[in-house]
C-alpha cells in the first residue's frame, strides 16, 4: 500500500479489530500510550513506525488515514454499533462529543440501540450535551405536570422549555406536559433542532422562506411543522425517504430512531 489505497472494507476491519480490543481494556483510542518517540513526546494509543523513525514506508497510504481511524474509533464503542452500520461515523461522533453514553452492559460492553425511538426525555438531555452542558439552574417549581424534580433528566428538561425548544402540551386548566416517556415524532424532532439552531447556534432561520412547493409529498403548506421540515430539507439535515419519480416521503408522523437522531445532529453541528 505503498501507492495504492486500501478498500474501505480494509480499513473497516482495523476499525473492527482494534475497536473490540480496546473495548475489551476500557481505552479510549484518543488517548496517548506510554510510549514515546526519540523526542521524548508521548505516542498515540494508534500509532505507525513513522511516527517514531520517518522511514520509508510500505503502508503509507494506510497510515495517511490513522488519524481518521482513531477518530473513528474514538471512545470505547458500541456493541451493536458495527463498521457496517449507515450511521457509525456520526453515533461515534455523538459518542465521542458525550452527547450519548448508551447503556452499560453486566460484561462492562456498551449497546447504543440504534433502531429504538428516541424519548422525550433523551432528546432534551441531548440537546442540552450538544450545547456544551451549559451552566443552569434548573427552577425549584417544576414547568411541566409531568416532570417532578426528581425526574432523571429534570435539569436537561427545564433548560429545553426555558431555551424556548419544547413548549410541550397546554392543558385545559393551564397548565403544561412535556410526556417525557413518548417517543419524538419526526416531524417535533425537525421543530427542536429548528429552534436549537435559532436558539443556540444563532442561525438567521427567521430569515427562511419556506417554499410554496413542498420537498416532501406527506407533508404540505398549511401542515403543522410545514416550515420547520422544509428548513431541515434545505439544510440537508434529511432526506426523507425515495419514492420514486424523483419524489420524498418525510413521514412526519413516524418516531425517529437513535440512529437517524445521530445522523440528524451530526449534519446540524457540521453544515458546510
Amino acid at each position: 500500500f505503498t501507492d495504492v489505497k486500501p478498500s474501505q472494507a480494509i480499513m473497516d476491519g482495523f476499525q473492527t479489530i482494534i475497536q473490540y480490543r480496546f473495548a475489551l481494556a476500557g481505552l479510549d483510542a484518543r488517548d496517548k500510550s506510554g510510549f514515546r518517540d526519540l523526542n521524548g513526546s508521548a505516542l498515540p494509543r494508534v500509532f505507525g513506525h513513522r511516527d517514531v523513525y520517518a522511514t520509508e514506508c510500505p503502508g503509507m497510504q494506510i497510515y495517511s488515514q490513522l488519524s481518521s481511524l482513531i477518530q473513528r474509533i474514538g471512545a470505547p464503542g458500541f456493541a451493536d454499533v458495527g463498521p457496517s452500520n449507515q450511521f457509525i461515523d456520526e453515533i461515534t461522533w455523538l459518542a465521542n462529543r458525550g452527547v450519548t453514553t448508551g447503556w452499560t452492559m453486566a460484561n462492562g460492553s456498551r449497546e447504543f440501540r440504534p433502531l429504538e425511538p428516541v424519548a422525550r426525555d433523551a432528546m432534551a438531555a441531548f440537546m442540552y450535551r450538544l450545547a456544551g452542558s451549559p451552566q443552569y439552574t434548573a427552577p425549584k417549581t417544576p414547568l411541566f405536570t409531568d416532570v417532578p424534580t426528581t425526574s432523571k433528566f429534570y435539569k436537561e428538561i427545564s433548560w429545553l422549555a426555558e431555551e424556548g425548544i419544547s413548549t410541550g402540551w397546554e392543558l385545559d386548566d393551564g397548565q403544561k406536559e412535556f410526556r417525557p416517556l413518548e417517543p419524538v415524532a419526526r416531524d417535533a424532532m425537525a421543530a427542536f433542532l429548528y429552534r436549537y439552531a435559532d436558539e443556540v447556534m444563532g442561525k438567521n432561520v427567521a430569515g427562511f422562506a419556506p417554499p410554496t412547493i413542498s420537498p416532501f409529498t406527506d407533508i404540505q403548506p398549511g401542515d403543522k411543522f410545514y416550515r420547520e421540515v422544509s428548513w431541515l430539507a434545505e439544510e440537508g439535515i434529511s432526506t426523507g425517504w425515495q419514492i420514486g419519480g424523483g419524489l420524498a416521503e418525510f413521514r412526519p408522523l413516524n418516531s425517529v430512531a437513535r440512529d437517524a437522531m445521530a445522523a440528524f445532529m451530526y449534519r446540524l453541528v457540521n453544515k458546510r
